[in-house]
């Protein structure tokens, strides 16, 4: 019987040091995603409150503003330009108040689909479908200067799914949707050919033909909707997209 006692009392204490040494899960910031549009947005340092930068909306800032822009985030960051002029990229001093802690070596890091960013702070570019990820974690530097981060035990996380709306990716989803429409196959072949039109001058830096050739496809579309191969409702949904990639484009 004491044998067996002891047996148990060392399972529970091997299975206590296990559980132990199991990594808790980072505390979770956000977890969603954000569709980027081209463009900038208009960012302004935290310590430098005079300072004012057109930051590319497509890139790894632009999702962190997008994501703490969102209604459900309610989170905040804080970014400095120190090293902007040295590098073209801004230093992440905090998100939602939890600031990089160099004694202790603890930093934010950024992650693009699990792989360490290559550059600071809006120089990543980022497109449709990335994973974003900036997480809080402990790291320490080798002797040859590189950083090793412990994954593993990071304490915050903010994971950002990317959707990338471009002119080109949105003609794209308006093709596909002229396409399972119930409309002749003729209607449908001369609206995809049309946007095809538009996609090639788009591909070549013609944009504003591509405008032009937009603005000939709703007349198309009305067209067809007079002739009775749209409906009105089908007709006013693709010219508002229509219109919408029109914006885009400018």
């Amino acid at each position: 019987m004491k044998n067996k006692i002891t047996g148990v009392v060392i399972i529970a204490f091997l299975s206590a040091i296990m559980i132990g040494t199991v990594a808790a899960q980072p505390a979770e910031i956000f977890n969603g995603t954000v569709t980027l549009e081209d463009g900038t947005f208009t960012f302004i340092p935290s310590n430098n409150l005079s300072g004012s930068y057109q930051v590319e909306v497509q890139t790894d800032h632009g999702a962190l503003e997008a994501a703490s822009n969102d209604e459900t985030s309610g989170f905040t960051y804080n970014a400095s330009d120190e090293y902007y002029e040295d590098y073209g990229s801004f230093y992440l001093t905090d998100i939602n108040g939890v600031e990089d802690d160099p004694v202790a070596s603890t930093s934010w890091f950024i992650y693009i689909n699990d792989e360490l960013a290559p550059l600071g702070l809006s120089q990543n570019v980022i497109e449709d479908e990335d994973q974003v990820t900036f997480l809080y974690s402990p790291y320490e530097i080798t002797e040859n200067w590189e950083i090793v981060v412990d994954t593993a035990n990071a304490s915050y996380i903010v994971d950002i799914g990317v959707e990338v709306e471009d002119a080109l990716t949105s003609i794209e989803d308006l093709q596909e949707h002229i396409d399972s429409l119930a409309a002749p196959p003729l209607t449908k072949c001369i609206l995809i050919a049309s946007l095809d039109s538009v996609i090639y001058s788009l591909e070549n830096g013609r944009d504003q033909i591509a405008i032009f050739k937009l603005q000939c496809f709703k007349n198309i579309v009305q067209r067809q909707e007079y002739r009775g191969n749209l409906s009105h409702e089908e007709a006013e949904y693709i010219i508002d997209e229509a219109d919408h990639i029109i914006e885009l484009i400018q």
